[in-house]
């Protein structure tokens, strides 16, 4: 019978993969896949949780010490535990402590008590920082999967209570041990009711705690179990139909109550039995019918419990398929829309450029203009430097007056080389400081259009900026000034010319042919500029452009095969349901071990 088991296991396990791959394609949400993850991790370990949950001074603790054999779990006769306690297989005994901020500390199992309980002040005030305790001990009840969970006892104080309330979200099975002076207080059955009602929990154990304190020649111990177990099932049932609860949780129980199975034990004479080795003492306690009776109640749930649980994480896996594929269609479609903002921002920020180019070159012209029109200062400059000259010369003659004209024209074209040097660096300059703007422009252009870390590298604004600043420095550097000297080699004699007018016409002449000129620069930068700013522009719209449409076909692909691909995978999921709920039954009909 242990094949046929195994051979659901194997069949559950192809489906739970099927599931996955197909999740993976359909690049559904993650959580999906881990909860079909986690199914798969159960089918092969079987783990199963069991919580040891109920009020306060119900003797849980020492009900896990018993289970141990040792008393591992501090245990008081007020209420002690403020803290969930993990008793899981370990080859050799110790615990390690898990803070609420992630941490983890490994201690001796003997100091335990100073971590997990509220006996002191400083011990409470220690447990509010600790998420859990996790005891590896080499028990037999454990070493199957099986994990022993302590929690702090119902209407202790409101954090006790929240803290167990919030654990039985993530159990198997619950023991709900039960005081043999106060069997099954209301608290206790609206517990019970809870448990019932929680999907996860699909097992109940009840265990009558501190027989020992019953006198025996007042009772029978069959009767009393009876009168308990009749008690639970009357107020469980009674509470559930004065909650109106739905069929589901009415027959799941049936299932758990209808043929309740209860013990009643004294923990504390099984831990002496143990220590002192008396079977009498054992005998007396009825912890081993106990024992044995909850070992085979949950190792008999286990596989039971991973196929149920299996086959219910599929069923809400595909319950979600209609959500995840509207949401995944939601992505799709943001693609396109966002496909659709990229090209236009391209569009907007090509046709801004070339007018934020020529807005940057006028606001830029008035500028240069400025400088170009002070150069005509330069005239009286040269005026005054041949003036100059011409005062020191004391004889009339042309030789003397032709030797002065030439040392000054010497001295004055240094000064204007030096003096137009320093001018078209400024406006270089000034041209040149209108290109960042428009680099940064096209760099956030760019950073919007989603997606293009390359382009920016391959058609740049960067190299086009060093290539329009290169023409600017260059066309300038060729700039010609011609200054004209105020003789010429036809006149016979400039001691009888008037050469002051002459170096006036002179002055003149050059200052305003070097303005004509820079003008001139100015307007071929500005035209050179726009052209090389177009084609820039142009290669940039050329590529991004082919590179959106490349999106936008393998965009309509992704849409195509997706919508394809749901449709089979969706009829598929049909069959893994079919598939699953089959091997349940097949389960279901085996002989049950």
């Amino acid at each position: 019978m242990a094949t046929e088991y195994q051979s659901v296991e194997y069949r559950l396990h192809e489906c739970l993969v099927q599931m996955q791959d197909m999740l993976s394609v359909l690049n559904f949400d993650q959580s999906l896949l881990d909860a079909l993850q986690e199914c798969k991790n159960l089918i092969k370990n079987k783990q199963y949780k069991v919580a040891v949950m109920g009020e306060f001074k119900r003797g849980k603790s020492s009900l896990i010490n018993a289970l141990l054999g040792s008393r591992i779990l501090p245990a008081d006769a007020t209420p002690t535990t403020a803290t969930i306690n993990r008793i899981t297989y370990g080859a050799a005994p110790r615990a390690v402590i898990t803070f609420q901020d992630g941490r983890e500390q490994e201690i001796p199992v003997h100091e335990l008590k100073d971590y997990v309980t509220k006996i002191t002040a400083e011990g409470a005030a220690r447990a509010l920082q600790i998420k859990e305790a996790t005891v590896y001990f080499p028990t037999v009840f454990c070493q199957n999967h099986i994990d022993i969970i302590d929690t702090p006892g119902l209407n202790d104080d409101a954090r006790m209570t929240q803290i167990t309330i919030d654990m039985v979200a993530n159990v198997d099975a619950v023991i709900v041990p039960i005081h043999a002076h106060a069997p099954f207080s209301e608290t206790e059955m609206k517990f019970v009711c809870q448990l019932i009602e929680s999907e996860n929990i699909t097992n109940l154990v009840f265990v009558v705690t501190f027989l020992d304190q019953l006198d025996e020649d007042d009772y029978n111990y069959e009767r009393f179990m009876g009168f308990v177990r009749q008690r639970i099932q009357s107020t469980v049932f009674a509470e559930l139909e004065k909650r109106n609860s739905p069929e589901p949780v009415l027959r799941k129980a049936h299932q758990l109550l209808d043929h309740l199975q209860i013990n009643g034990i004294s923990s504390s004479l099984a831990l002496d039995s143990f220590v002192s080795n008396n079977r009498d003492m054992l005998e007396k306690s009825r912890f081993e019918p106990f024992r044995n009776a909850l070992l085979h109640a949950v190792t008999s749930k286990q596989l039971e419990h991973a196929i149920q649980k299996t086959i219910a994480v599929l069923h809400s896996v595909a319950a979600k398929f209609d959500e995840q594929d509207q949401k995944r269609k939601a992505v799709l479609q943001d693609g396109f829309v966002m496909l659709e903002q990229n090209t236009q921002l391209l569009k907007d920020y090509c046709s801004n450029s070339q007018r934020a180019l020529e807005d940057a070159l006028s606001r830029n012209l008035s500028s240069l203009q400025t400088m170009i029109s002070k150069f005509n200062g330069n005239k009286n400059y040269i005026v005054n430097e041949f003036i100059k000259g011409l005062s020191s010369v004391r004889v009339n003659s042309h030789e003397v007056i032709l030797s002065t004209l030439n040392k000054a024209a010497e001295q004055i074209g240094r000064e204007l080389l030096r003096r137009r040097t320093s001018m078209q660096h400024e406006m270089i300059q000034i041209l040149t400081d209108s290109l960042p703007p428009l680099q940064e422009a096209e760099r956030q252009a760019l950073q919007a259009v989603s997606g293009f870390p390359d382009v920016a590298k391959i058609i740049g604004f960067p190299e086009t900026a060093q290539s329009m600043n290169r023409f600017a420095e260059t066309i300038f550097r060729n700039a010609v000034f011609k200054l004209e000297t105020p003789y010429s080699s036809q006149w016979q004699n400039l001691a009888n010319c008037d050469v002051i007018e002459m170096i006036i016409q002179a002055a003149d002449t050059s200052v305003s042919n070097y303005i004509m000129e820079l003008n001139q620069i100015v307007n071929t930068i500005r035209k050179n500029w726009s052209d090389q700013f177009y084609g820039h522009l142009k290669e940039l719209i050329s590529c991004v452009t082919k590179e959106l449409n490349q999106r936008q076909e393998k965009q309509d692909l992704q849409y195509k095969a997706y919508l394809q691909n749901y449709q089979t995978f969706y009829q598929n999921t049909q069959g893994i349901l079919k598939q699953s709920e089959a091997l349940w039954s097949e389960f279901e009909g085996g002989e049950h071990l």
